[in-house]
């Protein structure tokens, strides 16, 4: 629901009068759901009654201490949510497209997806400067949970966590090699490439949490590498991973983008064989969000793919 501006009565507002009741439904308490729609508590008993009067049968019962819902009040309630609900999203979709995409997106990215996030943020910003951009970081294995609750409107990941998700669009927003990520402290550091089939007996970390389902899917996907692994460990997030392998306590594969960021004490060692396809990245919105600039946004992301991923390895050509 939303908060209402203030109003000095509510007669022939018969969408308000919905969302009062609805207000006054969920607190069970008129003075609260009152001051929750920034009205006096007068106007609200007042709208409550005018309801009842149309209706023809009492939606609450009524004490000193307590109100609750009749047995006509809860199957109504049940009915008008969904109005609520619709009326809701319906201004929200109405306001976007009067605005110009004059809106506001929330997104959300794991940490080996945060270069992704940026890059199309800011181009889709070029062309629709008035748009309103936040970023949040999460780990992954808290991603999808943002867009569930709705923190999020859309959230940048890998291809393997957002296709598991149900009712959601989702857009590719690059394909990356898998490079070794080792100490420089570590013996593999002294190669300049290496073969899966020399990886044996180490310590392969990930970044995120697993249970036995992912830990067998982790070996095969080591075993795709040639990789017989000694011990699989888990961490909570990349930036996390990443500390473990500056300390040496593991060895990992991770997408290419990385050597964009300043990895002092670690060393990208380019690995074969390839896995066919490689780590797609994508960015994924459940299809229910019906924010004109959300639908938007993942548009661009199909427009601009071949441009922005031509960008990114660009950057990492210069870098090699």
């Amino acid at each position: 629901m939303f908060v209402l501006n203030k109003i000095r009565g509510c007669d022939d507002l018969n969408i308000q009068k919905l969302i009062y009741f609805n207000y006054a439904a969920s607190y069970l308490n008129f003075s609260k759901a009152a001051e929750a729609c920034n009205i006096a508590q007068t106007a609200m008993s007042r709208c409550i009654a005018q309801l009842e009067n149309e209706l023809g049968c009492a939606l609450f019962n009524r004490t000193n201490r307590k109100i609750t819902l009749t047995p006509a009040g809860k199957r109504f309630w049940e009915e008008t949510r969904v109005i609520v609900d619709k009326y809701e999203r319906a201004r929200k979709v109405a306001r976007d497209a009067a605005m110009g995409f004059n809106g506001f997106i929330s997104i959300g990215y794991g940490g080996f997806d945060r270069l992704f996030a940026i890059e199309y943020a800011e181009s889709f910003r070029a062309e629709h400067p008035d748009v309103k951009i936040s970023l949040f970081h999460y780990p992954y294995d808290d991603l999808a949970h943002s867009l569930i609750t709705e923190n999020c409107d859309i959230i940048f990941g890998p291809a393997n966590r957002l296709l598991q998700l149900n009712n959601v669009r989702t857009v590719t927003t690059y394909v990356s090699k898998y490079y070794l990520a080792v100490s420089k402290k570590h013996p593999f550091a002294e190669r300049e490439e290496i073969t899966g089939n020399v990886i044996k007996n180490e310590t392969i970390l990930f970044p995120a949490k697993a249970g036995f389902l992912e830990r067998t899917s982790n070996y095969r996907f080591c075993l795709q590498f040639d990789i017989m692994p000694g011990e699989i460990v888990y961490s909570n997030c990349p930036e996390a991973m990443l500390a473990m392998i500056e300390l040496n306590l593991g060895i990992s594969l991770v997408p290419e983008q990385l050597f964009l960021d300043d990895l002092k004490r670690i060393k990208l060692i380019p690995i074969k064989p390839q896995p066919q396809g490689g780590k797609e990245h994508m960015a994924a919105s459940f299809l229910s969000n019906e924010k004109a600039v959300v639908s938007s946004f993942l548009n661009h992301i199909e427009k601009k793919r071949p441009e922005i991923t031509e960008k990114i390895q660009s950057k990492i050509n210069a870098y090699l």
